[in-house]
């Protein structure tokens, strides 16, 4: 399980302990971080304790789209977000190259 499973329980007011639910909400958060890898260009690694508050917090709101079935309808609601995912992960690489 992620180390935010918690926050994200919480932020989808999960508020009991159920097995079933949880192995279900860790993989939806497992395929909410691989769809946004890879609208991003890159691996990303979501923590907790991550720096990029806004990206943790795009995360939680996929996996509450994910969650209701309407994942078609976060790639319209977040569009400028996910735009701004990629620009970002360009403008991050293009830096590394210059630097190196």
């Amino acid at each position: 399980m992620p180390d935010y499973f918690n926050e994200i329980k919480n932020y989808l007011d999960i508020t009991y302990h159920d097995t079933d639910t949880e192995d279900k909400l860790n993989g939806i958060c497992t395929r909410a971080e691989a769809y946004l890898s890879k609208r991003a260009g890159r691996t990303i690694e979501f923590s907790i304790d991550m720096d990029d508050k806004d990206l943790l917090q795009l995360l939680f709101d996929c996996v509450r789209y994910i969650w209701s079935g309407s994942l078609d309808e976060f790639a319209v609601n977040y569009a400028d977000d996910l735009f701004m995912l990629r620009a970002n992960t360009h403008a991050d690489t293009a830096e590394e190259e210059s630097d190196g």
